[in-house]
C-alpha cells in the first residue's frame, strides 16, 4: 500500500494485522506518527509487516504506550521513539534508519525469524550520543 498523505494515529487507534494476513506500507508522506495501540501484528514473525520510508518520508514518530510488535522497517528518515509502555517488549522486529532518538522506557527485541527472510547484515552502530 502506498501512503502519500501524512498520518497520525492516536487514542484507541492502531494498525491491526490479523493472523495469516500481511501488510506492506510504502510511505512517501513527509510524516508518519503512531501512538494509541501502535502496530499489533498477530503473526509469529515480523515478516508480516513491512514499513518502507521513501526519501520524502523524513520523520516517523512512535509514542505513548503503543506496542510495535513484529515489524521490519527500512527508513531513510529520523525515527523518534517516545514514551514506551509496560509490555515485556515494546518493539519487536528490525530497523534500518538514518538516526534514532529514544525517550522514555523501551524494551527492544530483534526478531530472529528475520534472519531467514532477507540479507544478513551485522548490526553496526556508527555513532552514539547519550544525553
Amino acid at each position: 500500500m502506498l501512503v502519500t498523505d501524512s498520518i497520525s494515529i492516536s487514542g484507541q487507534g492502531g494498525i491491526f494485522i490479523n493472523s495469516g494476513a500481511s501488510l506492506s506500507l510504502y510511505v512517501s508522506a513527509q510524516r508518519f506518527s503512531i501512538g494509541g495501540q501502535g502496530v499489533i501484528n498477530n503473526n509469529a514473525s515480523a515478516t508480516s509487516f513491512y514499513y518502507f520510508g521513501m526519501p520524502t518520508n523524513t520523520k516517523i514518530s512512535l509514542s505513548g504506550n503503543a506496542q510495535f510488535n513484529r515489524w521490519k522497517s527500512m527508513l531513510q528518515c529520523r525515527l523518534y521513539l517516545g514514551g514506551g509502555g509496560n509490555d515485556l517488549y515494546d518493539f519487536v522486529g528490525s530497523i534500518v534508519t538514518r538516526s534514532m532518538t529514544l525517550n522514555g522506557h523501551y524494551n527492544m527485541h530483534y526478531d530472529e525469524a528475520l534472519e531467514q527472510s532477507g540479507p544478513v547484515r551485522i548490526y553496526v552502530v556508527t555513532t552514539w550520543n547519550e544525553l
